[in-house]
């Protein structure tokens, strides 16, 4: 598993990049696709992932070549059915959704759609950290393309279900009070979806981006890829 240690390098950030990831600060394209909250919720999806016979590739690179092989990939969250983490708000119906961990009170805040007006890459690195600018951006004009590059690190989640994981991208930081905040990002530019995950933890306790490892260490969340029929 990469171990995700970008901290080091945006600890000095502005407080403003720690705005919270909501729904009301995405900017969501219409139809946002077919997904109805976070699989995993409740019971695994018996077709949550392709056929083991077809070993597909969800790298940066891999990313071009899943359209008519999958037809939606979305966030688990076997979190869900633990009882150290409480739901702070339900799916409002555009595909976003959150948590607390109990534990430290950090924020655990889901996406799952479509981002309107983030441009398209060369391939799914980039138009990932496409997506990371549009979100960050919004609330802090400091955070530039410039930025973005030089901090945001390569990271990949589990794929559930199946052995295998999915390529992502972090970044976030820390502000002077001692909160701090870690986001993962994948955009799949062929399916037409963004996933996005924004930790975000009180000053004085648990860090955003330990919490963060600590999620994809334990598979705690993953992504789940739902065969083209």
């Amino acid at each position: 598993m990469t171990k995700i240690a970008v901290r080091a390098g945006v600890v000095a950030v502005s407080a403003g990049l720690l705005a919270l990831l909501c729904a009301g600060c995405i900017p969501v394209a219409g139809g946002a696709g077919e997904s109805s909250g976070p699989t995993g919720a409740s019971s695994p999806s018996a077709e949550a992932t392709p056929d083991d016979d077809e070993l597909l590739d969800f790298s940066f690179a891999g990313g071009a070549d899943l359209a008519g092989k999958v037809r939606l990939v979305e966030w688990a969250v076997p979190l869900a059915r633990e009882d150290r983490f409480a739901v702070l708000s339900p799916d409002n119906g555009n595909g976003s959704w959150s948590f607390t961990d109990t534990a430290n009170q950090c924020r655990l805040t889901f996406f799952q759609g479509a981002l309107s007006d983030v441009p398209t890459g060369a391939d799914d690195r980039t138009s990932t950290d496409a997506v990371l600018l549009t979100v960050f951006g919004a609330n802090d004009p400091n955070v530039t393309a410039e930025v973005i590059a030089q901090y945001t690190e390569d990271a990949s989640v589990p794929l559930w279900g199946v052995d295998g994981s999915v390529d992502v991208r972090v970044f976030g930081g820390s502000a002077a009070d001692g909160a701090s905040q870690a986001d993962v990002a994948r955009r799949f530019a062929a399916l037409g979806t963004d996933l996005y995950l924004s930790v975000s933890c009180p000053g004085g306790g648990q860090d955003a981006f330990a919490e963060l490892q600590e999620l994809i260490a334990g598979q705690l969340i993953a992504i789940a890829a739902h065969p083209a029929e």
